[in-house]
């Protein structure tokens, strides 16, 4: 995926993805990502953020070749930066596989 910084509004990119780390086909990813500007490291870190989170959506989110659809965004609005990252996939399980322990009194 290609992210451009530079002049005007918005950029979107869209890519079809045919095969990544659980062997999902048919999942499509699009960004649009506002212009923005930051510290290296800030833009390091987002970047990171949102590769573990795309990741995760492909290993956890389309299961057993499941197709689907990943949206990354990333909008800068009254000083702040929000990324966002959603995708139409399983959903997760009602119940969490472990709850936490609560401490008695």
């Amino acid at each position: 995926m290609t992210f451009l910084w530079g002049s005007g509004a918005a950029y979107t990119n869209v890519a079809s993805v045919g095969s990544i780390g659980s062997g999902s086909t048919g999942v499509t990813v699009s960004a649009t990502v506002d212009r923005i500007t930051m510290r290296p490291e800030h833009a390091l870190s987002v970047g990171l953020i949102t590769n573990e989170l795309v990741t995760n959506a492909y290993k956890y989110a389309f299961t057993d070749g499941r197709i689907g659809h990943v949206d990354v965004r990333l909008a800068q609005a009254n000083g702040k930066v929000e990324l966002s990252v959603a995708d139409n996939g399983v959903g997760c399980p009602e119940k969490p596989p472990c709850s936490a322990k609560t401490a008695s009194s």
